[in-house]
């Protein structure tokens, strides 16, 4: 007669319980609901859910943009460093995406003449990856410039460009993801 309030009241628990081993002689208890399988672990701080990690997400594919997309890019190419002293080193391209996808890179062909119009760097392409984008409060770095918002790509290009010398920057191709 005194095992059935005992079975009632005392057993089966609301709990199963267990300990997660972290090594180095760490562990921590761990509980779970025998309703509705919820874990949690006891750390110093109290009972904390034991979360199921978030699938990863898989990036969508990047792909060429069309030749009539990377048209539609409107592009502001300027360079920066030291200035006239001894020269700019580095390229940064603004970009306003006219395209229909995500841009994530561009490719542009640099081309540097001398006071002679000789070619002293005669269409050196580069592959760029998105830097920045540019907006109000954006302090984050996205991976991608969304179509109609506007960001900045940028390199070094591993010469300076010198005081008397012509540049041009075209962008010769461009990829990006759909969303």
């Amino acid at each position: 007669m005194v095992g059935l309030p005992f079975a009632l009241l005392v057993w089966p628990t609301p709990y199963r319980y267990d300990h997660i081993d972290l090594g180095r002689g760490v562990s921590y208890p761990v509980r779970q609901s025998r309703l509705t399988g919820d874990t949690e672990i006891l750390f110093p701080q109290g009972w904390k859910s034991a979360q199921k990690p978030e699938p990863e997400k898989v990036a969508a594919p990047e792909e060429d943009i069309p030749p009539a997309e990377v048209a539609a890019l409107d592009v502001h190419a300027s360079l920066q460093g030291a200035g006239l002293s001894t020269g700019w080193g580095y390229l940064r391209v603004g970009i306003y995406n006219g395209s229909t996808l995500n841009l994530t890179e561009i490719t542009v062909e640099v081309t540097v003449l001398d006071s002679a119009k000789q070619p002293v760097v005669d269409r050196r392409p580069y592959r760029i990856k998105y830097v920045r984008s540019v907006g109000a409060g954006n302090t984050d770095k996205p991976e991608s410039i969304p179509p109609l918002q506007t960001g900045e790509f940028g390199t070094s290009l591993g010469f300076d460009v010198l005081p008397g010398q012509s540049w041009s920057c075209q962008v010769i191709g461009a990829r990006g993801t759909k969303d």
